[in-house]
């Protein structure tokens, strides 16, 4: 039987060359999104997959109807369920893999009766609310005739039938010193109970374990040696209920459906990326479901904001400051200008956050979004200077931007966040024209962050935006970036920064 998968309705991926260098990663943050996202997840294959942009718009498309179908609470609840009865599958699938012990074999039983409900609970859901999303009717349509199959309902029978005989198995210890001797009920008094009520208060609230810090194979399975000691007692009280166990337990070691385990798997990449966005959502920012430009279309967001700040403010309880951004047809890059310290590089940053976000199928930050369809994103951060590559500032400067200039293409994004610093005024002009014209002929989209704000009227496929701050006190940023024509500042306040005569720095010096 198959089931689809739910993450490439084409399994079409990029190929890896239009991934390299991902250096951009760590500018962009994106590396602590994917970090963030991992901690949420049970399988080590999820943070590749929020590392592989996909390979055409309808593969991208598929995703977005899995989140969209999602968003229905009905559905996202039972998602949630389902996932974390699977987790608990596979752990007691552990705890009796390859076991001989009879305790053992009851994990295995106790898998499979969670693995069962687990797949009946799933059905249930999308009878209720039949999913719109080409990925999940299919999967609910493989699900149902996997239901229906005479392998799957005589596992959910044997399962359902011997664990209501294995309820009926009770049983008492009788403890005297180092002796331990197991009884057949006879109607004694439950000391468990007697004790729970009597010291109950005392553990309230108190965070539960069963790790227990034994060794070798017994730390693989839980089990103790008395533990062991029991069940082989217990099987000599009710040979029948033991036999009907050890019975169930021959030839059903792979009952787990490989269907089923890969969508529990693949359902994580969802849940994963909904859980590390559930703080910033309910600070009231929004996510949406970006569509595609075609070449020279318009390019835009409407609210959007950087999601790995966000997330940090959000536990803060602080919010972000989302923006836009418009580029119309011809117009390629966003030249951004004004104060330090006004979100000129986080604006940078959420220009390449969401268009990467968009690529691997997921919602993005942001009311309303029309985006590029990218070959590569391309980035240049200012870097520390490194000696063991025996290249100044400025050296390292050029060749890394002459390196971005050799692979970008018409349908790449470039973020240059503040070029040739450490050059003089005359110098950062001279090269920054000449590498923004060598962008331009080129035809890539992207973002410059600089205060040479000479670049902002150099060509008319230019677009000027301003890191705005409060008229009423410049020294407020607002972090606002808006649409304007530069306002003829920026270097006069980053050159007074930089040499100490601001008049913060003046007041503490003149103080």
């Amino acid at each position: 039987m198959d089931f689809p998968s739910i993450l490439h309705g084409t399994g079409a991926e990029r190929p890896a060359a239009a991934r390299r260098g991902e250096d951009f990663f760590g500018d962009l943050h994106l590396d602590q999104i994917v970090s963030g996202i991992a901690q949420r997840s049970h399988d080590d294959e999820i943070p590749r997959l929020f590392r592989t942009p996909l390979g055409d718009l309808d593969a991208i498309r598929y995703r977005q109807e899995v989140f969209e179908d999602l968003e229905d609470p009905g559905l996202l609840e039972g998602a949630r369920a389902f996932a974390g009865a699977m987790a608990r599958a596979r752990r007691s699938i552990a705890l009796g893999e390859g076991g001989s012990s009879l305790l053992e074999r009851g994990w295995f039983l106790r898998a499979a009766e969670i693995y069962c409900e687990a797949v009946d609970a799933l059905a249930g859901d999308f009878r209720r609310t039949p999913p719109r999303s080409r990925a999940l009717r299919e999967y609910s349509d493989a699900l149902g005739t996997y239901r229906h199959s005479d392998a799957f309902a005589s596992l959910r029978d044997d399962a359902r039938t011997l664990g209501e005989e294995m309820s009926r198995v009770v049983y008492s210890l009788h403890i005297r010193g180092r002796t331990v001797e197991v009884r057949g009920f006879e109607g004694e008094m439950d000391l468990g109970a007697a004790i729970e009520e009597t010291f109950g208060d005392l553990s309230r609230g108190a965070e539960r374990t069963y790790v227990a810090g034994r060794s070798g194979a017994h730390r693989a399975s839980g089990l103790s040696y008395m533990e062991r000691q029991i069940a082989d007692r217990l099987a000599d009280l009710y040979p029948g209920v033991f036999a009907n166990l050890e019975e169930f337990c021959r030839g059903r070691e792979g009952f787990v459906h490989p269907g089923v385990r890969n969508f529990a798997r693949e359902l994580q990449f969802y849940l994963a990326y909904l859980d590390y966005t559930r703080e910033v959502r309910n600070r009231g920012l929004g996510f949406c479901y970006p569509r595609f430009t075609g070449e020279d279309g318009e390019i835009f967001a409407e609210g959007t904001f950087d999601l790995a700040l966000a997330r940090q403010l959000a536990r803060r309880d602080q919010t972000t400051v989302p923006n836009d951004f418009y580029l119309a047809e011809g117009e390629r890059i966003l030249v951004v200008t004004g104060a330090n310290q006004g979100g000129k590089t986080t604006f940078a940053r959420a220009f390449g956050q969401i268009h990467f976000l968009a690529a691997i199928g997921c919602p993005v930050p942001g009311r309303k979004a029309r985006l590029f369809p990218f070959d590569g994103i391309y980035t240049h951060f200012e870097r520390e200077e490194r000696i063991g590559n025996l290249r100044g500032k400025m050296e390292d400067d050029l060749v890394r931007i002459r390196d971005i200039l050799d692979r970008i293409t018409p349908e790449s994004i470039l973020i240059l966040n503040e070029m040739f610093t450490s050059a003089t005024r005359r110098d950062e002009l001279l090269l920054s024209e000449r590498v923004m014209l060598r962008v331009l002929r080129l035809g890539a989209v992207g973002v410059c962050v600089t205060f040479v704000e000479e670049l902002a009227t150099l060509d008319d496929a230019v677009v000027s935006m301003v890191a705005s701050v409060d008229p009423e006190d410049p020294a407020t940023r607002t972090y606002r970036i808006r649409r304007r024509p530069p306002d003829g500042l920026a270097h006069a306040i980053s050159m007074a920064e930089k040499h100490r005569l601001t008049e913060e720095w003046l007041g503490e010096r003149l103080g």
